[in-house]
C-alpha cells in the first residue's frame, strides 16, 4: 500500500505599517534670468532644502542657514532641475540661492525662519 504524505503549509504575510510619505511645502521662491529657486520644507521633519529649476550646466543651487552654513549642488546639464541636501535645525533661518555662470549674478529667496 502506498501512503502519500501531503504537507499543508500556511502562508502568513506580515507587513509593517506603511511609512508615511514625506510631504513638502514650498515656503518661498524667487525667479530671475529664466531660472527659479524654491525653498522647500519637509512637513514631517521640518527640514529644509533648495531646488533650482531650469539651470544651465555648472550653475549652483544652495540652501543657506543663518547666512553662514551652505549646502549646494551643481547642475550637470542645461535645463536641469537640481536639489540640495537638507538642513534640519530649529531656531534658524534659511534661504535658497542660485549662483549663475555669469560673474556676480545670483537669484536669492527671502529668508524663512523656523
Amino acid at each position: 500500500m502506498l501512503l502519500g504524505a501531503v504537507a499543508v503549509t500556511g502562508l502568513v504575510v506580515v507587513s509593517a505599517p506603511a511609512a508615511q510619505a514625506a510631504g513638502y511645502t514650498a515656503v518661498v521662491q524667487a525667479a530671475g534670468y529664466g531660472r527659479t529657486v524654491i525653498l522647500w520644507r519637509n512637513d514631517n521633519n521640518q527640514c529644509f532644502h533648495a531646488e533650482g529649476k531650469n539651470l544651465l550646466r555648472g550653475e549652483v543651487v544652495a540652501v543657506v542657514k543663518n547666512e553662514s552654513e551652505v549646502l549646494s549642488a551643481t547642475s550637470p546639464a542645461d535645463g536641469s532641475n537640481v536639489s540640495t541636501a537638507s538642513f534640519c535645525s530649529r531656531g534658524s533661518y534659511y534661504h535658497g540661492a542660485l549662483d549663475l555662470r555669469a560673474p556676480d549674478v545670483f537669484v536669492k529667496t527671502q529668508p524663512w525662519s523656523t
